[in-house]
C-alpha cells in the first residue's frame, strides 16, 4: 500500500484549489529582516550559515510560499523575473556609494530626450528608497514619458523562473510577484502626490498612459500564465489604496 505524503507544495495546491490542507499552513516572510541581519553581520549563530533567504526558509522547516526567493532588495522592491525593455530608449546605469549606502542612478535615453530615476539602498535600514523620480513636471515631460510608456514592454524570463522553481522543488510554490495597477505606475514615476495633482489636472493625458500600462501588464501577466506560473502577486500597497474609491474603480479595478 502506497504512502502518501504530504509536501508544502500539495499543501498549498490543496489551499489554492479551494481544498482543506492537511495541516496548518505557515509561510512567513522574513525577507528583510534576513537582509538586515546580513548587512549588519547580526544573524543569530544558528542561522548564520544560512547563505540565501531560501537557506533560511529550509532550515527552519517553514512552507515556501514567497516571491521574495527571487527579488534582490538593492536593486527593487519587487520583481526578477520579467526582463523590461523600454524600445528606442537607451538604459544606461551608473552605481556607486555613499559610505556604504548604494546609490544607482538611471538614465533612459532617446533620441526624444532623457528621464532620469535616483535609487539608494540605505545600509543601515536595509531599504531601498527613491530620491529621484522619472517625471519631474508632468506638464513639461508628459510627451517623452507618454513615448517611454508606449515603448515599455516586459519579457517573462521562464529560463529562470524554473531554475527558482526547481531550487524550491517541493518545499513549495514561487509566486510571480512583478505587477502593478495603473495607479501604482504613476506613484512610481512621479511619486503618489504628484500622482494625485496629474489626476486631476489632466485626466485625459493621465488615462491614456493608464490604459497603456495596463495593456502591457496584462499581457506580461498572460506570458507568466502561459509558461507555468500558477500564482502571481499584484504589488500594489497602502500608497495605491490611499485613492478613492471612484479612483479605483475607474484606474484599477480592470
Amino acid at each position: 500500500m502506497a504512502i502518501m505524503t504530504h509536501t508544502p507544495k500539495s499543501e498549498i495546491e490543496k489551499i489554492l484549489n479551494g481544498r482543506q490542507p492537511s495541516r496548518f499552513v505557515y509561510s512567513p516572510n522574513y525577507w528583510q529582516w534576513f537582509k538586515h541581519q546580513q548587512d549588519l553581520d547580526s544573524l543569530p549563530d544558528e542561522i548564520k550559515h544560512c547563505k540565501s533567504l531560501l537557506d533560511l526558509y529550509n532550515y527552519l522547516g517553514v512552507d515556501v510560499f514567497s516571491r521574495n526567493v527571487y527579488s534582490d532588495p538593492e536593486e527593487y522592491w519587487f520583481g526578477g523575473l520579467c526582463d523590461e525593455t523600454t524600445g528606442d530608449f537607451e538604459l544606461i546605469t551608473q552605481n556607486s556609494f555613499s559610505g556604504r549606502d548604494k546609490i544607482t542612478l538611471k538614465e533612459y535615453k532617446s533620441p526624444l530626450g532623457s528621464l532620469h530615476e535616483k535609487l539608494v539602498y540605505i545600509h543601515n535600514e536595509s531599504t531601498l528608497v527613491q530620491n529621484q523620480f522619472l517625471v519631474k513636471d508632468y506638464i513639461q515631460d508628459f510627451e517623452l514619458f507618454e513615448h517611454f510608456v508606449a515603448n515599455r514592454r516586459w519579457k517573462f524570463n521562464k529560463e529562470k523562473f524554473d531554475v527558482v522553481s526547481q531550487l524550491v522543488g517541493d518545499s513549495g510554490i514561487v509566486i510571480a510577484g512583478e505587477f502593478y495597477c495603473p495607479l501604482k505606475m504613476l506613484h512610481l514615476a512621479m511619486d503618489p502626490i504628484n500622482s494625485v495633482y496629474f489626476l486631476m489636472e489632466c485626466p485625459d493625458q493621465a488615462r491614456i498612459l493608464l490604459e497603456m500600462h495596463e495593456k502591457e501588464q496584462l499581457d506580461c501577466i498572460k506570458q507568466c500564465v502561459e509558461n507555468g506560473v500558477k500564482v502571481i502577486m499584484a504589488m500594489d500597497n497602502l500608497d495605491t489604496m490611499f485613492h478613492t474609491p471612484d479612483y479605483v474603480k475607474e484606474y484599477s479595478s480592470s
